[in-house]
């Protein structure tokens, strides 16, 4: 089974190669497939270049271009079809292959997207929330910012009659590892 990573060298970032390599051990060794994604699967995205200007200007204390390939990443898993996403800095320590869940589901909690998964129309609705997302901003030591994992935060849910897919956090107290908590 595939799991995904989105990487861009920036030159604001420090490079991240070796990382990468770690990270594909790490998941291999656990009966995972592991792939790097990059731009150039997010720009075959049909709405590429409007996704990316409207997430560029999104108010940002991080370098912009980091920002924006946080953002890009799911063009490119949206692009694939859905599945798994796990940011490369996350090492697998046991965590075997299962099917993803249908809904876009955050697996580490506290509405992070380091191991995030779901089908193409869980992808879908995230990207349709970026896209539309006007506010409130975060603020870091007062100024202001937004990221892919806040619009995720200040959304609560993706879920309207509209949109079927859902987030479901990990709740407070709740021990999350491998599976996905759906409430009610």
């Amino acid at each position: 089974m595939r799991v995904y990573t989105y990487y861009e060298p920036l030159k604001e970032m420090q490079d991240s190669t070796y990382l990468i390599e770690l990270w594909k051990q790490s998941w291999n060794r656990n009966g995972w497939d592991p792939i790097v994604l990059d731009e150039r699967r997010a720009k075959e995205h049909p709405q590429f270049e409007h996704y990316l200007k409207t997430v560029s200007q999104f108010p940002t204390v991080n370098p912009k271009n980091y920002e924006a390939a946080c953002f890009k990443r799911w063009l490119a898993m949206e692009k694939l079809g859905g599945g798994w996403l796990v940011d490369y800095d996350v090492m697998n320590y046991g965590f075997k292959p299962v099917k993803h869940a249908d809904k876009l589901t955050l697996h580490a909690g506290d509405w992070c997207p380091c191991v995030t998964s779901g089908n193409q129309g869980a992808f879908s609705s995230a990207i349709a929330a970026f896209q539309s997302y006007h506010g409130p901003w975060e603020t870091y030591p007062g100024n202001p910012h937004i990221s892919d994992q806040d619009i995720l935060k200040n959304r609560r849910s993706l879920s309207t009659s509209s949109h079927p897919a859902s987030i479901f956090p990990c709740p407070a107290g709740a021990t999350c590892s491998s599976s996905t908590i759906q409430m009610g």
